[in-house]
């Protein structure tokens, strides 16, 4: 969770918020649950909070706890948070047919006055999914096989140059003439 203290001035609620579904990555068919935890690290109460969360893409909503409304790929709650409070709020989602471009499902949380437009606060969250695990095992194998290659060049390269310097030693030996004893 990552702290804000908004421009209001010393009076102003302090907030920290934080989204997570406890997971890296996801696939069409798993069930996620999200928790949002907002807390207020300051010293003044904050009445009247909208708590938003997006949507990601492809996740169908299953229920919001603490009567979340649903709204065009949202849920929003409204609560009072006295100072040094700490509230939480969930979500229940199954993972859908996600676009076949799409690499990772994300979810935003946001905290804002009721009826405000800035937010105060927010955090995201996101889990891999299947093509987007496949563009990183991709990215990788690209990368070791352009890693290897090098490799390869510069020990070829190495192993030439000794063989070059044992070649030009043995053509400078056979060429000295020697010395009668």
């Amino acid at each position: 969770m990552h702290p804000m203290v908004p421009a209001g001035g010393a009076n102003a609620p302090a907030l920290s918020i934080g989204v997570d579904d406890g997971r890296q990555a996801a696939k069409p068919g798993d069930l996620l649950n999200y928790t949002v935890k907002i807390q207020n690290i300051g010293t003044t109460g904050a009445k009247g909070l909208d708590v938003v969360q997006t949507l990601p893409t492809g996740l169908k909503l299953i229920s919001a706890s603490r009567h979340g409304a649903a709204r065009a790929g949202h849920v929003r709650w409204r609560v009072n948070l006295p100072a040094g409070r700490t509230d939480t709020f969930g979500v229940v989602g199954r993972v859908g047919q996600t676009p076949k471009q799409l690499l990772r499902l994300a979810t935003i949380a946001c905290a804002s006055t009721a009826g405000g437009i800035k937010p105060i606060v927010c955090a995201a969250h996101s889990d891999q999914l299947p093509a987007g695990a496949a563009a990183g095992a991709y990215a990788r194998h690209t990368a070791v096989g352009h890693t290897g290659g090098y490799v390869r060049v510069i020990g070829m390269t190495l192993l030439l140059a000794v063989i070059a310097a044992i070649g030009v030693r043995s053509l400078l030996a056979r060429r000295r003439p020697r010395r009668a004893t």
